[in-house]
């Protein structure tokens, strides 16, 4: 195996071991170092995940031993993700600091950490949570049909020189010959890996039956809900979607979920605040503001939030997400 391959099994077990996305922790550490383990940066951060020695003693490892320098880096974002209850905000926090977080009230404004940010959550579906060198693929090798009119040509020779008798040896031989000259192909199978690089698939699910038959949910709204999923660091299921009454309660209002274009998410407590002050800070609004609320019903760009409110009925046990149309 290459030092790469083990440092990527690495990262993988060290993920899971912190309960974070294995694909965030390696496209992280790609960007940090190219998975050089004696990397140094100007600065003076060290390794394969670029820790300053300050930061290093902290956490208590050798940040040039790979293997104590990826379980560092998956401790710390862990921590930074629980802190914040936002994967962008503890990946900025790691590039610029929790200073200019906390100053700029979220990603600060910096080239440098805007595109740290966007480029790792690209970058994640990249990685594969299997076997890294599976991804590399594998040469199957394959027999090309054998021209069956030869074949049969070459047998009707065979009956023609025998009085018209077929001979099932002989016949055999004649496949055998037509298969070897047909060949073979080789082709390259690729690994598994999972989705395309900015994909939000991974991060929604739907919950059996939370459809009504013949009625969908929009993708526009499964999107939303997969990019929240992604900034939260963890898949959300759409618990209601389509399969919902036909009116908002208390009125003859058709709801949005009856055509497929809202669903909602089932939480409740302070993760459904998170969750909601996320979904704000998605469809528009600035995170100072989001961090402000409480609950409600918000209409912001092409997105309904609500949350934590009685209004359009009970949404304290469960995030709302519709598109304004």
């Amino acid at each position: 195996m290459s030092p790469k391959a083990q440092y990527i099994r690495w990262a993988d077990e060290a993920a899971r071991a912190h309960g974070i996305d294995p694909g965030i922790l390696k496209a992280l550490i790609s960007h940090e170092s190219g998975w050089k383990r004696n990397a140094r940066s100007p600065a003076g951060a060290l390794g394969i995940a670029q820790f300053m020695p300050e930061t290093a003693k902290g956490l208590g490892i050798n940040p040039l031993n790979p293997k104590q320098a990826i379980f560092g880096a998956a401790k710390y974002l862990a921590g930074k993700i629980k802190h914040y209850g936002d994967v962008r905000l503890a990946l900025a926090s790691y590039n610029a600091g929790d200073g200019a977080v906390k100053k700029y009230g979220g990603i600060p404004p910096y080239a440098e950490t805007q595109n740290y940010v966007k480029n790792i959550m690209r970058d994640a579906g990249h990685y594969s949570t299997s076997d890294p060198q599976s991804s590399t693929g594998v040469e199957v090798t394959t027999p090309n049909a054998p021209d069956m009119k030869s074949l049969a040509l070459a047998n009707l020779s065979q009956m023609s020189s025998q009085g018209g008798h077929f001979d099932p040896m002989q016949g055999l031989s004649n496949l055998v010959d037509a298969i070897a000259q047909a060949g073979s192909t080789t082709t390259q199978v690729p690994g598994t890996q999972e989705a395309p690089p900015g994909d939000w698939g991974k991060y929604v699910r739907l919950k059996a039956g939370a459809d009504r038959q013949g009625v969908h949910t929009a993708a526009g709204v499964k999107q939303f809900v997969g990019e929240l999923g992604a900034s939260l660091g963890r898949p959300l299921t759409i618990t209601t979607g389509s399969n919902h009454n036909q009116y908002v309660v208390g009125t003859t209002r058709q709801s949005d979920h009856w055509t497929g274009h809202a669903v909602d998410i089932s939480m409740s407590g302070k993760a459904l605040t998170r969750a909601g002050r996320r979904a704000l800070i998605l469809a528009g609004m600035s995170p100072k503001d989001a961090a402000k609320v409480k609950g409600g019903l918000f209409n912001i760009g092409g997105y309904q939030i609500i949350f934590n409110t009685n209004e359009g009925g009970n949404h304290f046990n469960h995030l709302h997400v519709g598109l304004r149309r």
